[in-house]
């Protein structure tokens, strides 16, 4: 059985360096541009996904919308969707990094996510794991004619899920660079653990340097 993860395409908070968790923010035109340029590729390549399941949150929704077939069902999860940051969600990511006196609470689940301890309004990296796993797990227990499956969910998801197949220390969790629309695709086979296969694809030109032209700071996505 096969698996592709794939995060969902641009928003504006993207672009502004906001951090969104499970706030609902819709793609912007650029993301909608790169999701439809993946779409093509999937075309052209022939590429079909027998199953598709989404967050249910708007920007990964939308993103697998583009990417299905015209007509095709999409299941949404709320395992899928990503970590929630509480109180701080809609916060500027460069203020925390900067040690803002309001976002010092935030700022360990970025830097130091090892030592976070998120308030009563934040999602504990544990409870995180714990759902992301239980998703895998049922993906296991449905799926066994290899069908094809395609999951459009968020950056900390994607390595949330990714923690699952191969674990490391959570100090590393932020490492890999999971830019939107990034495809990973693990596998597995009855009672063996799952494998990573492909970790990183794109179908689109990423722009890695500089300020690209939609604005974002480092290339076409916020840093997260």
């Amino acid at each position: 059985m096969k698996l592709t993860i794939v995060r969902h395409g641009v928003t504006e908070w993207n672009k502004t360096s906001k951090i969104q968790g499970q706030i609902d923010v819709p793609l912007n035109d650029y993301g909608r541009e790169i999701a439809h340029i993946t779409r093509s590729a999937y075309e052209k390549k022939h590429i079909h996904y027998d199953v598709i399941y989404s967050s249910p949150l708007i920007r990964a929704y939308e993103t697998a919308r583009i990417l299905a077939d015209t007509g095709q069902e999409i299941i949404c999860d709320a395992r899928l969707k990503e970590i929630s940051y509480g109180k701080y969600e809609g916060s500027d990511y460069h203020r925390i990094l900067a040690g803002q006196d309001d976002l010092l609470t935030i700022r360990d689940c970025f830097l130091a996510p090892q030592n976070y301890v998120p308030d009563e309004t934040g999602e504990r990296f544990s409870d995180f794991f714990a759902r992301t796993r239980s998703f895998l797990e049922d993906m296991r227990k449905m799926y066994t004619n290899e069908e094809s499956i395609l999951v459009v969910c968020h950056g900390g998801t994607t390595r949330a899920l990714l923690q699952a197949v191969k674990e490391r220390p959570l100090e590393d969790f932020w490492k890999t660079k999971h830019k939107n629309l990034c495809h990973s695709v693990i596998s597995w086979e009855k009672d063996k653990p799952f494998q990573l296969e492909i970790q990183e694809l794109y179908y689109y030109e990423l722009e890695e340097r500089g300020t690209c032209q939609h604005g974002t700071p480092g290339g076409c996505v916020a840093p997260l």
